[in-house]
């Protein structure tokens, strides 16, 4: 790397915590099929409801919803008037019926083969065969830090499952590093059922549960445990188990490929590399770069994730966190991040190239008084800054 660093020390530390941040191989398909089973079984506690108005009484409802369906007294429920049939004009294919929103209708009671209820504007003329069912809400999730014995698994599975409930039509992920708000806050993970933390974290996002998840050894095996718990009171909503099928995370691989795995040898004494120590990120790192961003004589280390650039200073040993910026992960996916002072000003500007939906939008930003401003926005360019010796740096660029 064409890069000017302060210290071979502060380099070797880097590079030792990419070691120990980046997820390590692709999870086998039965690690896949236990995160879908454990996204089924989440999903499984919020059931639709769907039924029929049976008859009309006065202004009594009698519904086909019984005992043992997701239903019970004072649930509110949608009322829906069925109108004709939809067809495609080309396929033919049958789409549904027409559907009127009628308003809702409030359970009285659960019998065993039928329920009460009332609609709730009695102004509201409802008919035999209108239809009733629970409304749609996509329920918010944020999954805390998964616990195993390596930091790469925990990142890869953490990072995996946060996919699959993204994906699921019932599920969002608020656009919040929850492990980022732990470390700034100086807590762990099992602090957040204290009602009061709970408090601080709806301060800061909308969510309406929290999953706390576990790989652990058994035998052998993988044994991935979670624990659904309410954001607002802390309450338990589901915990299980689920056998991933496959070896425990962290357990050796003898050989692979008829060859023998080797380890990265960070031993003393011999000439290669001088260990000091390292330092996990809750994050996939994506890229990093260093260069002196605020024009203060010294270098910051600017690192990036899919979606945010992070800034942070080696101070007492360790890396701290100074300033942060981020788009919304959804529609965005960093790509790569250079560092270097183009415009002369003293100060470093940032180079993030970005996919942004289906092309490119990537940006520079560069420090100011207060935060960061943006110096280009939207570009359908690559950047790289290279660092030639005795002369200013040059930044190359290609369109996509």
């Amino acid at each position: 790397m064409n890069r000017t660093v302060p210290s071979k020390k502060i380099t070797i530390v880097l590079l030792a915590l990419l070691l120990a941040a980046l997820p390590g191989s692709g999870q086998g398909g039965e690690a896949f099929s236990a995160l879908d089973r454990l996204v089924g079984q989440v999903e499984n506690l919020f059931p639709f409801t769907e039924g029929y108005v049976v008859s009309v009484r006065g202004g009594e409802l009698i519904l086909d919803l019984k005992q043992g369906q997701p239903v019970k007294p004072g649930d509110r429920l949608k009322l829906i008037r069925f109108g004709k049939k939809l067809v495609h004009p080309v396929t033919g294919k049958k789409l549904g019926r027409m559907e009127t929103d009628l308003g809702e209708v409030k359970i009285l009671e659960v019998r065993k083969d039928f329920s009460r209820a009332v609609a709730t504007d009695p102004s509201v003329e409802v008919h035999a065969g209108d239809g009733v069912r629970s409304p749609f809400k996509k329920l918010s999730l944020l999954l805390a830090p998964v616990e195993a014995a390596r930091a790469s698994d925990s990142d890869r599975l953490r990072l995996d499952l946060e996919k699959k409930f993204a994906r699921h039509p019932r599920f969002e992920v608020p656009d919040f590093d929850l492990g980022l708000w732990l470390l700034k806050s100086g807590l762990r993970p099992r602090d957040l059922l204290n009602p009061k933390n709970l408090r601080r974290l709806r301060g800061r996002v909308q969510v309406d549960y929290l999953l706390f998840s576990a790989l652990r050894s058994l035998k052998g095996k993988g044994v991935l445990k979670y624990r659904l718990v309410s954001a607002r009171d802390g309450s338990v909503i589901k915990q299980a188990q689920i056998l991933s099928g496959q070896a425990a995370a962290g357990a050796a691989v003898a050989k692979k490929n008829g060859e023998q795995a080797v380890q990265t040898d960070f031993s003393t004494g011999r000439g290669k590399v001088n260990f000091i120590g390292k330092q996990a990120f809750p994050f996939e790192i994506v890229d990093f770069d260093v260069g002196d961003i605020n024009g203060d004589g010294t270098d910051e280390f600017v690192v990036i994730d899919s979606h945010r650039v992070l800034i942070y200073k080696y101070l007492g040993g360790k890396f701290k966190l100074t300033a942060q910026a981020g788009l919304n992960r959804h529609e965005n996916r960093f790509i790569s991040v250079d560092v270097a002072d183009i415009n002369g000003n003293g100060k470093a500007e940032i180079f993030v190239t970005n996919k942004y939906l289906d092309g490119l939008g990537s940006f520079v930003i560069e420090a100011g008084q207060r935060g960061f401003k943006k110096l280009w926005n939207k570009a359908d360019i690559y950047f790289h800054a290279i660092h030639p010796f005795g002369v200013k740096p040059r930044l190359l660029s290609q369109r996509a």
